[in-house]
């Protein structure tokens, strides 16, 4: 589901849950299922990304785009422990 994410990265959920569940011949509970999922993951990535924004730096100067690197990382070592969960968990 993150592959599809991210090779269509303009698509909606929805279009990504039609997509994948014409692809795998999909029930209708499955495909309202990827469509949740689909929109979950959507969220999240957005969420991830307003985080990444906020980080960046303002100035164009060495200083902050240092100061800027270290705050992104900072935010990626908060979540580097946390192990993915098998799919479909």
């Amino acid at each position: 589901m993150i592959s599809a994410l991210d090779a269509c990265p303009s698509a909606s959920s929805v279009q990504l849950a039609l997509e994948t569940s014409e692809h795998f011949q999909a029930s209708r509970d499955q495909a309202e299922m990827l469509r949740t999922r689909y929109a979950d993951l959507a969220s999240m990535e957005g969420n991830v990304l307003a985080k990444v924004r906020r980080l960046l730096p303002v100035a164009v100067d060495a200083n902050s785009a240092i100061a800027a690197v270290q705050r992104i990382g900072e935010l990626c070592d908060r979540f580097a422990d946390r192990q993915p969960p098998p799919p479909f968990e």
